[in-house]
């Protein structure tokens, strides 16, 4: 007669599934950094052109037609809950080109953060405000809201 042949079945033991939860972390950590950090380096480094003699990184020069505050405009019609807040720092210029550099450094330093393990939850914890704050702006985009903003 045949002997039937038995594999042997692997436990899950709390320090293996722990190990996993901590490869899916880490997958997520690289590709939230890599996303803020493309962002703003898209504003920062990437999109110059010559005005006036001078290249200048237009998408976070105010007096541009890419300026990257023009497309809140856009999205103030579907906003949710923050139309009228964001409207009145629509109105106030300075505001909103320091809103954009405060942003813009935000995400590049988040983006290393999460990218290098430096800050990890702090960086971690200001990704979740910055995803939540990008839904309430542009809403009605859905899941192209990050990429229409950069």
């Amino acid at each position: 007669m045949a002997e039937a042949r038995t594999t042997d079945r692997i436990e899950l033991s709390p320090a293996s599934c722990f190990s996993l939860l901590a490869l899916v972390l880490l997958g997520t950590r690289f590709v939230q950094g890599f996303i803020f950090w493309g962002g703003a380096s898209r504003r920062l480094f990437y999109d110059f052109q010559d005005v006036a003699g001078a290249d200048l990184a237009v998408k976070l020069d105010f007096e541009s037609l890419h300026f990257v505050a023009a497309k809140l405009t856009h999205a103030l019609p579907g906003s949710l809950w923050i139309q009228g807040p964001l409207e009145w720092t629509l109105q106030h210029p300075d505001l909103i080109l320091a809103s954009v550099w405060v942003w813009t450094m935000a995400e590049l330093a988040v983006g290393l953060g999460l990218i290098f393990g430096l800050a990890t939850r702090l960086a971690a914890f200001v990704t979740i405000g910055l995803n939540i704050a990008l839904m309430l702006i542009f809403g009605w985009m859905g899941s192209t809201c990050l990429d229409e903003w950069t």
